[in-house]
């Protein structure tokens, strides 16, 4: 894709196509985080008894979003934070 962008010949054309290119990079990988986060293995107490993780819990659209804040690449950055493979913080 990257060599089809360049032998584009105007250039403000060549400049949109590799922010978009840039912008899909960045969501595909937003999204492979977040399918490790959802695949990540379930937690387990001290002795290694199974957690149970109930997920059925109602937010509201302030507490969707200031999760959506907390987890934010730009937030993580902010705080010297990033996801772990299995999904930790």
């Amino acid at each position: 894709a990257e060599q089809l962008i360049a032998s584009i010949e105007d250039h403000r054309l060549r400049i949109q196509m590799m922010d978009l290119l840039a912008e899909n990079k960045l969501l595909k990988n937003q999204v492979k985080q977040q399918q490790l986060a959802l695949n990540a293995p379930t937690s387990s107490d001290m002795h290694g008894n199974p957690i149970s993780n109930n997920l059925d819990i109602e937010l509201n659209s302030i507490e969707i979003r200031a999760l959506s804040d907390f987890i934010s690449e730009s937030n993580q950055k902010e705080h010297g934070l990033s996801i772990s493979g299995q999904g930790q913080v």
